[in-house]
């Protein structure tokens, strides 16, 4: 994937990390959309987490940690750190 198609999907991905409604259809190697949506969730979650204000430090903890290990898995997909 070229740097411009990269920063043009890393900045579709924020997008809907943090709450646009964008519809992002992944497509190729089933394993690699599997762990590229599992990272898309698992940031997602962490962040609606940190915003609302009632959620407790258990469950950013468990957010942060489910995050860590998608991260890890496209790191050793794709050979790069999950930058979001």
């Amino acid at each position: 994937m070229k740097q411009d198609n990269i920063n043009t999907f890393m900045a579709c991905v924020a997008a809907s990390i943090l709450g646009s409604r964008l519809n992002l259809n992944l497509t190729g190697d089933p394993n690699k959309v599997s762990v590229t949506e599992n990272v898309i969730r698992t940031s997602n979650r962490l962040f609606k987490a940190l915003n609302h204000s009632h959620t407790s430090m258990d469950i950013i903890r468990k957010r942060l940690a489910e995050k860590q290990v998608a991260s890890k898995k496209f790191h050793q997909h794709f050979g790069f750190a999950w930058p979001l």
